[in-house]
């Protein structure tokens, strides 16, 4: 099969990577984070290094840290222990720049041989608001080149940026007026002209720099890595220095080239060859939001297992708890090794107005047939995930939320507990009804256990005393009810929260807890996982401060009452890797 590549930035929403099923070595690539104009010193930004380093063991779906230079600072790295590596054995850091009169160097970077260094940011003028141009970024090629220098008049004239990956250096302002031009890509042409021209795209030229009253060129990425998806990556060109009397930001489309804005991040490429790990792998996908995932060479079907979001319970202070998420499993889709497909994780839910779903699909699409994918459905107030839209070969409904006290007038709040989330094993329980005799104090509702099996409902509050949390599927794990001592107890393995009391100093409905699926135990870090129990709803209280208790991990609804946060959902794959003939070529990927 072709190699892979997959890179890393700011933007991947999260400080970890997972090794694919199907690699067990790579070549690693990194770009340190440029730098922004020093306005005391007059310099302009520098440019980020460059390192690499081949040959890097993994084991598949090892757990590596990374973090991406960026505005923030911080040197770009890619490391088998938490923190930056120490030597090639543990990884690899390239330097980012750490201030405008300090490029990021290769000296300073793991390996630093054949590592290059980024380009140092050109100087103002006389006229202070007239800068030099940015220094451009290292690539695999060279060094960044230096950004011109402003002229030293007044007004004053900006310098052009240096070109990156062993392009050109910027010229100096090349009169009073007249912006220097910005430095060549390394291809020998592209810089952008003076005057403010913007270098050309793909080029990783530098930016014009400004006239009078003319904004700095921009700087431009060298296109140098690629992904399936047609997105490009590279060093960039630095950017143009603006002239006198203007005061916005020029920019630079690439990664690592000095700037003044949000736009000289870091960059990590990885590239592998696929090869088969024979085995049977569990995945499960905790990290929220909707992203790619690969198919592994030598596997052809895959398991598709989700939990939707719990419910938050409603803004209203009289509040039913919220639903719990629904569960589905597809138990064989077809996929092609190499092919994309994609997983929605939901976030906790804070609105009880709307649902979050979980689901897994062939296309980047919400799948409609067991053909293509799995379709988990979430909680809403005071219903729980419901199967009749799901999407699986088995569906399981989430507990709904207890019933708030509706019936007495001038009632105060006594919320519901939050309905437990379905799992493998059956339905989510209910949360059990707030106290509602009455005008006079009045307790809030047990949560709901999760997952079926022996779990049970949540028990209704009483007069005083919150009801206890119904118990997870193992018949045990259930939250004890609150009294006008004690603070209602927190659900475990999948049990309910208990419901707050009448006292207000102990009215906090308790956390519903997490279960554990022993099939959900993930291949690499050995963590398990499972559907969570309701969150207790809140005692008596008619302050807008109510606090219901939040469902557990994973999909478990919120308790009733303000803040009764419901919780997020979770997709789970399994699959079978077979041995299976490979072959070279190129091939590219973005996670």
């Amino acid at each position: 099969m072709a190699d892979v590549v997959i890179a890393l930035t700011k933007d991947s929403n999260t400080n970890t990577w997972r090794v694919p099923a199907d690699c067990t070595s790579i070549t690693i690539e990194l770009i340190g984070s440029g730098s922004s104009v020093d306005y005391g010193a007059g310099v302009s930004g520098a440019g980020g290094a460059y390192t690499k380093l081949a040959g890097f063991s993994v084991t598949p779906l090892q757990i590596l840290n990374f973090s991406v230079g960026n505005v923030s600072g911080g040197d770009t790295w890619l490391s088998k222990t938490a923190g930056p590596p120490a030597n090639t054995s543990q990884g690899a850091l390239a330097n980012s720049s750490i201030s405008a009169g300090n490029p990021g160097l290769a000296s300073n970077c793991i390996p630093s041989t054949g590592a290059f260094s980024g380009g140092t940011g050109g100087v103002s003028g006389v006229d202070p608001s007239a800068f030099g141009g940015s220094g451009g970024a290292a690539g695999p090629n060279g060094n960044g080149a230096n950004g011109g220098d402003a002229n030293g008049s007044t007004p004053g004239a900006g310098g052009g940026g240096g070109g990156a990956n062993g392009g050109s250096a910027g010229a100096n302002a090349s009169s009073v007026i007249l912006g220097g031009a910005g430095g060549n890509g390394r291809g020998g042409s592209g810089g952008g002209t003076s005057g403010g021209g913007a270098a050309t795209a793909g080029t990783g030229g530098g930016g014009g720099g400004g006239s009078v009253s003319q904004d700095g060129g921009i700087g431009a990425q060298e296109n140098i890595w690629t992904d399936w998806l047609g997105n490009t990556y590279g060093p960039g060109g630095g950017a143009g220095g603006q002239s006198s009397g203007t005061f916005t930001s020029p920019v630079t489309s690439g990664y690592g080239a000095g700037g003044r804005i949000d736009l000289w991040n870091g960059l990590i490429i990885i590239t592998y060859t696929p090869v088969t790990t024979p085995g049977t792998y569990t995945e499960v996908f905790s990290q929220t939001g909707t992203y790619p995932w690969r198919v592994p060479l030598g596997v052809t079907s895959v398991k598709a297992e989700a939990i939707g979001a719990g419910s938050a319970s409603s803004n209203s202070i009289s509040a039913f708890g919220g639903g719990g998420g629904g569960y589905s499993a597809t138990n064989a889709i077809t996929v092609a090794a190499g092919n994309s497909t994609y997983i929605n994780v939901p976030s906790r839910s804070f609105s009880y107005g709307s649902q979050a779903n979980a689901w897994f699909n062939t296309s980047n699409a919400v799948p409609s047939s067991t053909t293509t994918g799995v379709l988990a459905l979430g909680g809403l107030n005071g219903t729980g995930g419901a199967t009749a839209s799901a999407v699986g070969d088995v569906k399981n409904a989430g507990g709904n939320g207890g019933a708030n006290n509706t019936t007495a007038t001038g009632a105060k709040i006594r919320g519901g507990g939050g309905g437990g989330a379905a799992g493998p094993s059956g339905a989510g329980k209910n949360g059990g009804a707030g106290y509602n005799t009455g005008t006079g104090a009045g307790a809030g509702g047990g949560g709901g256990g999760s997952n079926g099996g022996t779990s049970s409902n949540g028990t209704a509050g009483g007069s005083a005393s919150g009801g206890a949390g119904g118990n997870g599927t193992s018949g045990a794990g259930a939250g004890s009810g609150g009294t006008s001592t004690v603070l209602a107890g927190a659900g475990t393995v999948g049990g309910g929260g208990g419901g707050g009391s009448s006292t207000s100093t102990f009215r906090t409905g308790g956390a519903g807890g997490k279960s554990v699926v022993t099939a959900w135990t993930d291949s690499v870090n050995t963590l398990t996982y499972g559907p969570g129990g309701g969150g207790g709803g809140t005692g008596t209280t008619s302050s807008s401060s109510s606090v219901g208790g939040a469902g557990g991990l994973y999909g478990g609804g919120g308790g009733g009452g303000t803040s009764g946060d419901g919780n997020q959902g979770l997709v789970v794959l399994t699959y079978t890797m077979v041995n299976v003939a490979t072959s070279t070529g190129n091939m590219f990927s973005f996670f």
